[in-house]
């Protein structure tokens, strides 16, 4: 671009002056080109999205496993000094407890929910354990929900017999936020419901029934 300068009294000057680089030579992005980009930068946004959110439920079912196999120790100690399993307090005409610290609650239910699928941790029990498992440690990270519009939070704990006010086996129960109902659970836990891609609802017994329709402990090996 040229620019006319006439000085008073003097010889008129052509000056060149380049212009900014927004106006020199193009007429900026199309409309299509602004679309193309816009998809791209949707579609890698998904892809870094899933990806966390793939990673976000791998830790949290690590960190449910690894807090379910402590307090699996943990019940096995008390059998061992003890003899029994610990006892939780009757909850809704059975004995079952929420896992970690007082005050922790866990369900797993359709809604509308009914109150005896919603139990909470006892004082009661984690006295009975605390010498073995650091009982105000959180167990379970957040609540998941299932397709079917189930929803599932925590770790809940039942004994499953009980003789002369004595726990003789247990059962565990938890969810798996993503993998295969016969593998992701892990702990020689069973998947009860759901199944990827969504949520498990995964069930451990310290008892298991061999092929004669004998009961054993878990650990033990069927005749």
């Amino acid at each position: 671009m040229y620019k006319i300068f006439k000085p008073i009294g003097g010889r008129t000057k052509v000056v060149a002056k380049s212009l900014p680089c927004w106006q020199a030579g193009s007429a900026g992005f199309t409309l299509i080109e602004l679309l193309v980009v816009i998809s791209i930068i949707s579609m890698l946004s998904s892809i870094v999205l899933a990806g966390m959110k793939q990673a976000r439920d791998k830790a949290y079912d690590l960190y449910t496993k690894n807090s379910i196999r402590v307090y699996q120790d943990a019940f096995t100690l008390n059998q061992q000094d003890r003899r029994y399993f610990p006892l939780p307090p009757l909850q809704f005409g059975s004995p079952y407890a929420c896992l970690g610290p007082v005050g922790t609650t866990c369900y797993n239910y359709t809604p509308p929910a009914s109150p005896s699928s919603i139990y909470q941790s006892s004082a009661v029990f984690n006295s009975q354990i605390s010498e073995y498992v650091d009982v105000t440690q959180e167990v379970s990270q957040g609540a998941v929900s299932f397709s079917s519009g189930r929803v599932g939070k925590g770790i809940i704990y039942t004994c499953t017999s009980v003789l002369n006010s004595q726990c003789l086996s247990y059962a565990i129960y938890w969810n798996i936020r993503s993998g295969s109902p016969s593998t992701a659970c892990g702990l020689n836990g069973k998947g009860l419901i759901g199944g990827a891609p969504g949520p498990i609802y995964c069930r451990y017994s310290s008892d298991k029934i061999c092929s004669n329709g004998q009961l054993i402990p878990q650990t033990d090996t069927c005749p």
